[in-house]
C-alpha cells in the first residue's frame, strides 16, 4: 500500500460475523468554505457471498451525500486485480489475502478499504489419486505451486491410465514452479516421504495454488 493511502488513512474497523465479513475505513472532508466540516467519507467493503474458493464482494462509499461506490478498483496481494466496480465476484487462490478497493475519481484522494480475507486449503482428498484425463487437447492452463510451509514438498503429476506418479518438482519453502496441464490433468503433492498431502486438478484457468 502506498504512503499516500496510509497518511489518507484516520479511522479502520474490522469485525467478522458468521461467514460474513465487513470492514471500513473512514475520511474526514475539509471544509472548501471555511465553516464546519463535512461529514465524514465512510469506504465499506462486505463479502456478500463465499462459497469455496468463489467469493462476492461489494464496497459501498458516500461523499458528501454522491455514491461514489461505482468507482473501486479491486486488488489481493496475491492474485492481483480482481475488477472495477461497486460489485465484483472472484475466484480466489488459497491463503490469506488483503483485499484492498480504491476509488480512482479525478482530483480526489484516494479512498480505500482493506478486508482480510483467508481462502482455506481444501480437505485432505487424497483418496481421488487416480489417473490423469485430459478433457481436451486444445486448451492448456498453468497451477502455479507455491510452497509456504517449512517442509519441502514434492509435486507429480499422474499419468494417463496408470495413475504412475511423474516428479515435476520438489519446492523448498518459499519456492514455486509453474506447471501447465490439459483440463482433467492430476496433480499428487506429497512430503519428504511421498506421502500424499492433497491432490490438485488442472481446469479451465491459470491457477495459484499455496500450500501450506
Amino acid at each position: 500500500m502506498s504512503k499516500k493511502l496510509l497518511n489518507a488513512l484516520l479511522v479502520t474497523s474490522t469485525c467478522f460475523v458468521s461467514q460474513q465479513a465487513f470492514a471500513q475505513t473512514c475520511f474526514m472532508e475539509s471544509s472548501t468554505t471555511g465553516g464546519p466540516t463535512g461529514p465524514a467519507t465512510c469506504v465499506a467493503i462486505s463479502v456478500i457471498e463465499q462459497e469455496h474458493n468463489s467469493v462476492n464482494l461489494a464496497v459501498s462509499a458516500i461523499r458528501l451525500g454522491s455514491d461514489i461506490s461505482n468507482y473501486f478498483n479491486w486488488h489481493s496481494n496475491i492474485d492481483g486485480a480482481l475488477g472495477y466496480g461497486d460489485k465484483i465476484t472472484a475466484e480466489l487462490s488459497q491463503g490469506n489475502h488483503t483485499i484492498t478497493a480504491v476509488a480512482e475519481i479525478p482530483h480526489m484522494r484516494p479512498y480505500f478499504d482493506t478486508l482480510a480475507l483467508t481462502i482455506a486449503q481444501e480437505a485432505n482428498n487424497c483418496a481421488d489419486e487416480s489417473a490423469s484425463i485430459a478433457e481436451t487437447y486444445d486448451e492448456y492452463y498453468a497451477l502455479n505451486f507455491i510452497n509456504t510451509a517449512a517442509e519441502p514438498v514434492n509435486v507429480y503429476w499422474l499419468k494417463y491410465q496408470d495413475a504412475e506418479r511423474v516428479l515435476y518438482g520438489t519446492l523448498a519453502q518459499d519456492e514455486s514452479i509453474s506447471l501447465t496441464g490439459y483440463p482433467g490433468n492430476k496433480w499428487v503433492v506429497t512430503d519428504e516421504n511421498n506421502t500424499c498431502q492433497s491432490i490438485h486438478y488442472s481446469g479451465y484457468a491459470n491457477e495459484n495454488v499455496e500450500l501450506n
